[in-house]
């Protein structure tokens, strides 16, 4: 095969530029769930919405539901991810990372000791579902973050 154009016998190393593969990411099976609540002005309901991707950001899941309020934002969020974890474990995923805006419910779910029962007991329901996964990770991102 000839090449035209090319100076000295490069017909090879060209030949081969244009059969060599390229490297690529390896597809990770890991599901990324965005968990965020709202709460509205009089604080009696919060909305929790829920989008789940895949690698390459295909659209898995979108949900949505609506709860009365708890006694605070982060108690609201626990049940978000209480409840997220349960439609993971519904949908058969194995591998999943849970992200939210919030830091302050990473701190509060790593606590031991709670002064509200509540909180505490949400903690445990999150422990013991995030086990049922073979790779369950919280992950707190900004709203601008686009993953």
């Amino acid at each position: 095969m000839a090449f035209q154009g090319v100076k000295g016998d490069n017909s090879k190393e060209i030949a081969n530029r244009r059969t060599r593969k390229v490297w690529t990411a390896p597809v990770e099976d890991v599901v990324d769930i965005s968990i965020s609540v709202y709460r509205n002005s009089n604080m009696s309901k919060s909305g929790i919405g829920m989008v789940a991707l895949a690698c390459h950001r295909k659209l898995m899941s979108i949900w949505a539901t609506k709860e009365d309020c708890r006694m605070s934002v982060e108690q609201d969020l626990a049940e978000a991810i209480k409840l997220t974890l349960i439609k993971a474990c519904e949908q058969g995923w194995k591998k999943i990372r849970i992200f939210t805006n919030n830091p302050s419910i990473m701190s509060q779910l790593a606590r031991k000791e709670y002064n509200h029962a509540t909180l505490s007991i949400l903690r445990e329901d999150i422990l013991w579902f995030s086990s049922l996964f073979s790779k369950c990770t919280f992950c707190v991102c900004s709203i601008e973050n686009d993953r």
